[in-house]
């Protein structure tokens, strides 16, 4: 399972983020940033094959996807508080929400604010298997998300 939430890096520790807060994932007792407080800074060869899945079509890689590449990735600075943590990462989760994600068999109401029109696409959460929205095709973009979709305190998923 993952457990993400805002979480305390330790305020004793001697590093310039000691005692700043950053969205973060749990899974197996591993604690790091994710989400918002995440940022590519670039490519890297991935260990996983050492870059040779790029160079031979032999090579199957699952790491990379057989690119022979992946992300290189570095934490925000980190946030005074909890609150600002997760405010952070609800931006993030509202610029990655991938519009038009699929459509349902049956049409369901719009979640639009004061909307309700028969819908049958759907907005998907990144990251979450069962989140998302139903939209109709007048609220299928960031500004009707920035209305309906809460700042979270956390989340449990697999």
């Amino acid at each position: 399972m993952n457990y993400e939430q805002p979480r305390q890096v330790d305020p004793k520790s001697n590093s310039p983020d000691a005692g700043k807060w950053r969205w973060t994932n749990m899974r197996d007792k591993k604690v790091w940033a994710s989400g918002g407080c995440l940022s590519k800074v670039g490519e890297e060869a991935c260990p996983g094959c050492g870059g040779k899945s790029e160079e031979s079509p032999n090579v199957v890689c699952i790491d990379c996807g057989s690119s022979g590449k992946r992300g290189k990735y570095e934490p925000c600075p980190g946030h005074d508080t909890p609150e600002e943590a997760a405010q952070h990462n609800w931006e993030w989760e509202i610029d990655h929400f991938r519009l038009n994600a699929g459509k349902w068999v049956d049409p369901t109401r719009c979640q639009g604010p004061k909307c309700g029109r028969f819908a049958t696409a759907f907005a998907k959460v990144p990251g979450d298997v069962a989140g998302g929205y139903t939209l109709c095709p007048r609220h299928m973009n960031t500004e009707t998300l920035r209305l309906i979709h809460p700042v979270s305190g956390g989340s449990i998923h697999s």
